[in-house]
């Protein structure tokens, strides 16, 4: 079943996946290069709230974790071309989505990423990087 097919019941269940990913990841400081100690923890709450706003039309209109939550799997934020649209250096509310796209309340567009094979979920590259930092 694709994402864009999801039943209500599935759609809920993977905003909740989403969030628990966005909750292992700590607030209050940057995790990956290219995020900010002073933008993080705004990001950070702005990506639950997306997720309590949009979490289940953003769902039903296809997007996936990497569009949403993805970074580079080794240059992180620094590589724009393989970052989500809600990994940002400082957060901005989104003001609507339709299929593939993204508007915040800034005016800025977000049309997906351009390179997302090389793109794993924020959660992940933590992860993997607590897991090489020993």
């Amino acid at each position: 079943m694709s994402i864009a097919a999801a039943l209500p019941q599935d759609a809920e269940r993977i905003v909740e996946h989403w969030r628990a990913g966005v909750l292992s990841v700590p607030p209050h400081y940057p995790p990956c290069q290219g995020m900010t100690a002073a933008g993080w923890p705004d990001v950070h709450a702005g990506m639950i709230e997306f997720l309590d706003t949009w979490g289940v039309e953003a769902v039903h209109l296809g997007f996936g974790t990497r569009a949403l939550f993805g970074v580079h799997r080794l240059a992180a934020a620094f590589r724009v071309d393989a970052t989500g649209a809600l990994v940002n250096v400082n957060h901005m509310p989104v003001a609507s989505i339709e299929p593939g796209i993204i508007r915040f309340t800034n005016g800025l567009v977000n049309r997906g990423m351009t390179n997302p094979a090389d793109s794993i979920s924020l959660w992940e590259f933590v992860r993997s990087a607590r897991a090489r930092a020993g």
